[in-house]
């Protein structure tokens, strides 16, 4: 279903537009927690890792990755 929501706009964020939302980090939350417990679990589709990846990617992302550091889903 998450999927199928991103492939049908692959260059917007989850919640539908051009910036991100708070629909957007709660989605890329979950999915991260997901991929931290990949085993056993279906694996994410193209438009879902890209999706992943895009917010990674943000400038914004990364300095609060250096501000607050790694994070884990214990």
């Amino acid at each position: 279903m998450i999927e199928d929501h991103l492939a049908k706009s692959p260059e917007r964020f989850f919640a539908g537009g051009e910036n991100l939302t708070s629909a957007d980090f709660q989605m890329v939350f979950a999915l991260e927690a997901w991929l931290s417990r990949a085993t056993g679990l279906a694996p994410l589709g193209e438009h879902t890792r890209k999706f992943v990846e895009n917010v990674h990617a943000r400038p914004a992302y990364k300095r609060a990755l250096e501000k607050g550091g790694e994070y884990s889903y214990a």
